[in-house]
């Protein structure tokens, strides 16, 4: 049996006021780039556990690959703290000069850490989507999903009741087939 992430547990509600709660903390806290941090961990958290237990739920033989999602949920972790630690560093740089690798470098950084933050907003929704279709989804068809992780904090009000939805019919089936 697959277990449920006590964020995937969170009614919509609960979730909206952790983040505007952490949201309240940063704009007082001298300490914010730890709460940021921490609000990133959990965001990023609860759009893979999304994408991992839906990811679950989908027939072995149907089942996408999970490693990029993996590595795109872990990359876009990494290259925030390696950002907070070397910002300093490019502060007093010249970043942008004609030539530069730094440049080079941080502009392919910024790219793919873009693309990966849409990757993984794709990949959960169409998880989400293919469990509630009962089919493996394309993009198209888990556009609505993909733009609710994609404003965020707006769109959790629809992502996570269909989380619960999903769960309550999954432990539904679960509760018949035990009687």
């Amino acid at each position: 049996m697959i277990t449920i992430n006590p964020l995937l547990k969170l009614k919509a509600g609960h979730l909206f006021l952790l983040f505007i709660l952490f949201q309240l903390i940063y704009e007082q806290a001298s300490f914010s780039s730890l709460i940021q941090f921490i609000a990133l961990l959990i965001y990023i958290g609860w759009i893979y556990s999304i994408g991992s237990y839906m990811h679950g739920l989908i027939p072995p033989k149907l089942r996408p690959g999970i490693t990029y999602f993996r590595v795109s949920c872990l990359f876009i972790i990494f290259l925030w703290v390696i950002g907070y630690f070397i910002q300093g560093y490019f502060a007093n740089e010249e970043l942008f000069q004609i030539n530069s690798y730094k440049s080079l470098l941080y502009i392919s950084l910024t790219l793919y850490t873009a693309w990966s933050i849409l990757y993984i907003f794709s990949f959960a929704a169409r998880m989400l989507e293919s469990v509630i279709e009962g089919e493996i989804t394309n993009l198209s068809d888990s556009l609505k999903a993909f733009f609710c992780f994609w404003f965020f904090p707006i769109g959790m009000w629809y992502i996570q009741p269909a989380v619960h939805r999903v769960i309550e019919n999954r432990l539904n089936k679960a509760n018949i087939a035990d009687k």
